[in-house]
């Protein structure tokens, strides 16, 4: 317990007069109960806590290259907080690193719909479906960064490079 030592010019205050502090200048605020007890704390609030406590220890891991064990710390994340598009973001990027491809590309799609704006979840989701021979999918998530990006390089170059395939593609199709 935290001891608040309180005194003014005229020396300590009494009993009468901390008590009167209490009412009228902590109570009001929410600092105590009027039992004198901490006010209960949000449900909500104790959620966030909890997935902002498991996201932060899923970045460490990540920077750790423990990625099995960052899968774990974000899901846990979610679990608490469910609507975190940056969660679903990081655990695309551990699935990547451990080779599991499908939800990868499924994480991708969730911090999407979360968030349609997130343009390293649209980069990365484009070079993810390129590696699936996505074609179609991948230029359009290339497309949809460049609208919100016009200046993003990379995904300019994967572009130009996929419209390439796809006509080189469709060419020798008409040749036969």
């Amino acid at each position: 317990m935290t001891t608040l030592n309180v005194s003014g010019a005229g020396g300590r205050l009494t009993a009468m007069k901390c008590a009167l502090l209490v009412l009228c200048c902590l109570l009001p605020l929410g600092c105590v109960s009027p039992s004198g007890e901490a006010p209960p704390q949000d449900p909500k609030l104790a959620a966030v806590e909890r997935a902002e406590a498991s996201y932060q220890q899923g970045l460490t891991l990540m920077a750790e290259g423990e990625y099995g064990k960052a899968v774990v710390a974000f899901t846990e994340s979610l679990h608490a907080f469910p609507n975190q598009h940056r969660a679903h973001y990081r655990l695309a990027r551990c699935h990547y690193q451990l080779g599991n491809y499908g939800i990868e590309i499924s994480e991708y799609r969730k911090c999407l719909a979360l968030n349609p704006q997130h343009k390293n979840a649209l980069y990365h989701l484009g070079s993810a479906y390129t590696a699936q021979d996505e074609i179609a999918l991948a230029q359009d998530c290339f497309r949809r960064l460049l609208t919100l990006s016009p200046g993003h390089s990379d995904a300019r170059q994967a572009l130009g490079m996929l419209e390439a395939v796809a006509t080189s593609a469709d060419r020798s199709v008409q040749q036969y």
